[in-house]
C-alpha cells in the first residue's frame, strides 16, 4: 500500500509539478476569492493566473481512492499565448473581438483576453488624450479647460463594464451552486450511513448504493472549509458500507471489469492526444480526462497500478510538450522584450538638447512617434519584465512631450506678436486692394508680401486661416490688374496699329520731292502724339517717328533749337495725354541731370576764365572759352524752357 501512494505521488508531480494537492472543492473557492480580488483591482495591468486543481475522487476501496489525483485547468498565461496580437490590430477590431468573445465564450475564460485588449487600449487612448492635450495647448488653449472625449473609448468602457458584471454575477452564482452542492453531499452522508443500518436484500442495497454513488459524482464542488471533512467523512462511510455489507464477488467483480473498460478508453484517448496539433486544446481535453478518470469507480487490484502506470504516462507525455512549448516561448519572448530594452534605450537617451525651432521640433516628434509606435507594435510580452519596460517607454515619451510643451509655451508670445503683425498687414492689403493706381499699388502690395514672410510664424490653427485671408486680398487686386493689363494689351496694339500707319504716311510725304511741309509735319505729330501708348515690346515706332520728325527738321531746315523746341512739347504732350506719370518723371530727372551737369561745367569755365583776365580779348584760348561759356548758358536756358514744359504739362 505504502509502494502505491509513493507512485502515485510521484506521477502527480511528473504531470503537474505547479499544482497544489488541494481537493476540488477548495480550488474553486480559491478561484472565487481570486475573481473577488480581481473586482476590487480591475485597473491592474499585470498578468493573473487562475488555476484549478480538481482532484480525484471515486467510490469503492482501492489505492486510487487514497490518493489524490491532481489535474490543472490551464492557466491564464497559456491562454494568452494563443490570442492574437492585440497590439498590431485596430480599435474597431478589438472592439468587435470584445463583443464577440463575450457573447460566445463562457465568461470564465475570457479574463486574458479582456486583460491584454485593456492594456492595448488604455495605452492607445492615454497617447490620444496626451496628443489632443498637447495640440490644446500649442493652439493656445488653458490646460485647466482641456476636456478629453474619445467614442470608442466610451464604447470599450462600457464593453468592459458588462464583462466585469457578468463576471462578478457568475462568481456569485458559482459561489451559491457550491453551498447547494455542500448540502446535496451531506444530505447523501446520511443516506449512506442510513443503508448500513437497512434491512432489506443484498442487491436492492447495492443498487441504493451506487444511486448514492452516482448522484455525488454528478454533485459539483463544495466551499474549501468543508472540502476536505467532507471528503474523508464521504469515504469513511464507503468504506463501511462496503465491510458490512460484503457485496457478492460476482458483482463486485463485473464493476471493476466495467470501471476498468472505461479506464482503459480514457487511456486510448490520453495516448491520442499525444500528437494533437493544438497544445492548448490538447490539455484541456486531458483536464476533462482526469475528472472523468476520476469519477471511474476502481478496478481489480492487481490492474490497478498498471491502468494508472498507462493513464499517468500519456499524461506526462503530453505535459512534456507543453513545457517544451512554454521553453520555446520563454526564448521568442526573451527576444521581444531585449528589442524592446533597445528601443526604449533609444526613446530615454533621445537628443532635445538644442532643438531651437519648430521644424526641428516637428522632425523630432516624428521620430520620437515612430519609435513609440514601433515599441507598441511588439505588443504585450509574457515577461516579468514587460509592465517595467513599458512604464519607461512611457515616461520616456511623456517627458519629450514635456519638454515639446515646454518650447512652445516659450514661443507664444512670440506667436501672438506675428499673429498681430499679419493681421496689420492684411489690413493695408485691403485698404489697397480696390485701388486702380496699378504700377504704385503692384510695388506697394510686393513689399507688404515681403514683410509677411518676415514676420515669423504663428499657431497653426491661425497660420492656414490668415494666409487664406491674406492670399485672398492679393489675389482681388492682381486679378483686377491682370484683366485690366488684358484690356489695354488690345487697345495698345490698336495704337501701335495707327502709329505705324501715321508713321507710313509720313514717310511716304518725307521721301517725295515736294510734298513735305511744316504744316504736314506738325499735323502729323499732332495725330501721332494723341495716340495713346504702345505695347512695351514695340516703342520702336515711337524712336522710328522721332528721327522721322528730326529728319524732316532738318529738311525744311527749321532752326535746330525751334525743331528740338517742337519736338519735345510734341513728346510732352504724348506722354501727358497718355497718362504716362512715369515717362514724365523720367524726362524731369533726365533734365534735371542735364541741367547739373551744366552748371558744373559752367562754373568750372568760368573759374578758368580767371586766369585771362589780364590778357587782351582776341586771345584765341580767351574767345574758345567764352565761345564755351555761352554755349553752357544757352544750353541751361533751353533746359529751362523745357522744365517749365514739363512743369504745365
Amino acid at each position: 500500500m505504502e509502494h502505491i501512494e509513493n507512485n502515485e505521488e510521484a506521477m502527480e508531480n511528473l504531470i503537474t509539478p505547479e499544482a497544489s494537492t488541494s481537493k476540488p472543492e477548495q480550488e474553486v473557492t480559491q478561484e472565487i476569492q481570486d475573481a473577488a480580488a480581481d473586482n476590487a483591482d480591475s485597473s491592474s495591468n499585470s498578468e493573473t493566473v487562475e488555476s484549478v486543481v480538481n482532484t480525484h475522487e471515486s467510490g469503492g476501496e482501492s489505492h486510487e481512492e487514497d490518493t489524490v489525483h491532481v489535474e490543472t485547468v490551464q492557466s491564464e498565461d497559456e491562454h494568452e499565448e494563443e490570442l492574437p496580437e492585440f497590439a498590431s490590430m485596430e480599435t474597431e477590431e478589438l472592439l468587435a473581438l470584445g463583443a464577440k468573445l463575450l457573447k460566445d465564450r463562457p465568461i470564465s475564460e475570457l479574463r486574458p483576453a479582456f486583460d491584454g485588449m485593456k492594456t492595448v487600449l488604455d495605452g492607445r487612448f492615454d497617447a490620444d488624450s496626451q496628443k489632443n492635450f498637447n495640440q490644446f495647448v500649442e493652439e493656445g488653449g488653458n490646460p485647466i479647460d482641456f476636456r478629453y472625449s474619445n467614442p470608442k473609448k466610451d464604447s470599450f468602457r462600457k464593453l468592459y463594464g458588462e464583462y466585469k458584471e457578468k463576471r462578478r454575477s457568475y462568481y456569485k452564482e458559482l459561489e451559491g451552486q457550491l453551498t447547494k452542492n455542500l448540502r446535496t453531499k451531506l444530505s447523501l452522508i446520511e443516506e449512506l450511513k442510513a443503508l448500513i443500518q437497512k434491512e432489506e436484500s443484498l442487491s436492492e442495497a447495492f443498487e441504493e448504493f451506487k444511486s448514492i454513488q452516482s448522484r455525488w459524482k454528478e454533485t459539483g464542488f463544495v466551499p474549501k472549509e468543508q472540502a476536505e471533512d467532507i471528503w474523508k467523512t464521504y469515504h469513511f462511510h464507503l468504506q463501511n458500507f462496503y465491510d458490512f455489507a460484503q457485496i457478492n464477488r460476482d458483482l463486485r467483480d463485473l464493476d471493476f471489469k466495467k470501471n476498468l473498460e472505461s479506464k482503459e478508453e480514457l487511456c486510448a484517448k490520453a495516448e491520442e492526444l499525444i500528437n494533437h496539433s493544438s497544445i492548448k486544446e490538447a490539455i484541456q481535453t486531458l483536464n476533462a480526462l482526469h475528472k472523468e478518470y476520476k469519477r471511474i469507480g476502481p478496478v481489480e487490484p492487481l490492474k490497478r497500478d498498471d491502468v494508472w502506470d498507462r493513464f499517468a504516462a500519456a499524461s506526462k507525455a503530453i505535459h512534456d510538450k507543453r513545457n517544451e512549448w512554454f521553453k520555446q516561448q520563454e526564448s521568442v519572448n526573451s527576444e521581444r522584450i531585449q528589442a524592446k530594452r533597445e528601443i526604449v534605450a533609444s526613446m530615454v537617451s533621445f537628443p532635445t538638447q538644442g532643438l531651437n525651432s519648430h521644424a526641428e521640433w516637428q522632425k523630432a516628434s516624428i521620430e520620437m512617434e515612430e519609435l513609440f509606435t514601433k515599441f507598441k507594435a511588439l505588443g504585450r510580452v509574457n515577461h516579468k519584465e514587460n509592465d517595467q519596460v513599458w512604464e519607461e517607454a512611457k515616461n520616456a515619451y511623456f517627458s519629450f512631450q514635456h519638454l515639446r510643451n515646454e518650447y512652445y509655451k516659450e514661443i507664444k508670445a512670440v506667436f501672438k506678436e506675428n499673429l498681430e503683425k499679419k493681421k496689420a498687414l492684411i489690413d493695408k492689403a485691403k485698404e489697397l486692394q480696390d485701388s486702380d493706381d496699378w504700377k504704385g499699388t503692384s510695388d506697394k502690395l510686393k513689399r507688404i508680401q515681403a514683410d509677411w514672410k518676415n514676420t515669423g510664424q504663428v499657431g497653426k490653427k491661425d497660420s492656414d486661416r490668415l494666409w487664406k485671408e491674406f492670399r485672398a486680398v492679393c489675389n482681388h487686386f492682381f486679378d483686377r490688374m491682370k484683366a485690366k493689363n488684358e484690356e489695354s494689351r488690345h487697345i495698345f496694339e490698336a495704337n501701335h496699329s495707327s502709329k505705324e500707319l501715321i508713321y507710313n504716311e509720313l514717310k511716304s510725304v518725307f521721301d517725295s520731292e515736294t510734298g513735305l511741309t511744316r504744316e504736314i509735319l506738325e499735323e502729323n505729330m499732332t495725330k501721332f502724339r494723341g495716340i495713346g501708348s504702345v505695347p512695351h515690346d514695340k516703342k520702336e515706332v515711337e524712336e522710328k517717328f522721332d528721327k522721322l520728325i528730326s529728319d524732316s527738321y532738318t529738311k525744311l531746315k527749321i532752326d535746330r533749337k525751334e525743331a528740338s523746341r517742337l519736338q519735345f512739347e510734341s513728346k510732352v504732350e504724348m506722354l501727358s495725354n497718355s497718362g504716362d506719370d512715369k515717362g514724365l518723371d523720367r524726362e524731369r530727372f533726365h533734365l534735371q541731370k542735364m541741367k547739373e551737369e551744366a552748371k558744373k561745367e559752367l562754373f568750372q569755365l568760368e573759374n578758368n576764365i580767371q586766369f585771362f583776365r589780364t590778357g587782351k580779348k582776341t586771345n584765341p584760348m580767351v574767345l574758345e572759352v567764352q565761345k564755351k561759356i555761352d554755349f553752357q548758358k544757352d544750353k541751361i536756358k533751353e533746359l529751362d524752357l523745357k522744365l517749365r514744359v514739363l512743369r504745365n504739362a
